[in-house]
């Protein structure tokens, strides 16, 4: 009796952990992003941003602030069958916020802004505020208000125009951009949080170089944590070793 105890203990203890909400465990939320348009017909390129395009949110400073890590992790899937390639230059060429009843003070952290938060500025990242278009294509704008936008600041050439055959400033595969926010009074990151996971608050992505084509995207849902993972595969083991044990 006291060994079918113990066992009830520790498998309600697992579980309890596996289920956690991994914001507790890592501090860090991932979000993926959903394609919303659609230039290639293909869908090749819908394919490869959503799964390579990535935001990591964090609290960060002691002034209730919140940091957004734009990713771009790049593709490499060699079962996948390109139909209109090249698709591994693809880059993300603006950033869009909307709903700010959440946020008011921003700062990016990128090629030349940010140095004072001690944080990682990528050297092939620039971007500034105001973004084009000022707004992106199937985004419900009765439902949701742009808060601002940020776009890269492409290379010049010797005319002094974007000159896209000489490289990007863009979120590039294995690059990120960091933007950092100020929480009104009274909310929290878990606010921010919650927001983004029902649609109330919304972030949006234009991203160039899915070889001839450009896409536009949405934050998705969260991607869990690694430990969130194993503690639910280690939870899942313990059930099932228990369960034999007692068959035993």
């Amino acid at each position: 009796m006291y060994m079918k105890n113990i066992e009830k203990l520790i498998l309600i203890a697992v579980l309890l952990i596996s289920c956690a909400n991994p914001v507790t465990a890592e501090a860090v939320v991932t979000y993926s992003f959903e394609c919303i348009t659609s230039d290639d017909p293909s869908g090749d390129s819908a394919y490869v941003g959503e799964n390579s395009l990535f935001v990591d949110v964090e609290p960060f400073g002691p002034d209730n602030q919140v940091l957004f890590t734009f990713r771009n992790t790049g593709f490499d899937d060699p079962l996948y069958s390109w139909t209109n390639g090249p698709y591994d230059s693809h880059y993300i060429d603006g950033v869009y916020f909307y709903d700010g009843a959440l946020l008011e003070i921003a700062l990016l952290i990128d090629k030349d802004d940010g140095g004072a938060t001690g944080l990682f500025q990528d050297p092939d990242v620039d971007f500034s505020e105001g973004a084009t278009p000022g707004q992106l294509a199937n985004i419900d704008l009765e439902a949701h208000k742009l808060m601002t936008g940020y776009e890269l600041n492409p290379i010049l050439d010797v005319n002094g125009t974007a000159d896209r055959d000489k490289g990007q400033y863009g979120v590039n595969p294995g690059q990120q951009l960091g933007v950092l926010f100020t929480l009104r009074p009274g909310e929290t990151f878990d606010d921010v949080t919650t927001g983004l996971d029902s649609g109330a608050i919304l972030i949006g992505l234009k991203v160039q170089g899915f070889g001839n084509y450009s896409e536009s995207f949405k934050n998705d849902g969260r991607i869990p944590a690694p430990s969130a993972i194993l503690l639910g595969a280690i939870g899942i083991g313990l059930v099932g070793w228990l369960r034999r044990r007692r068959a035993l």
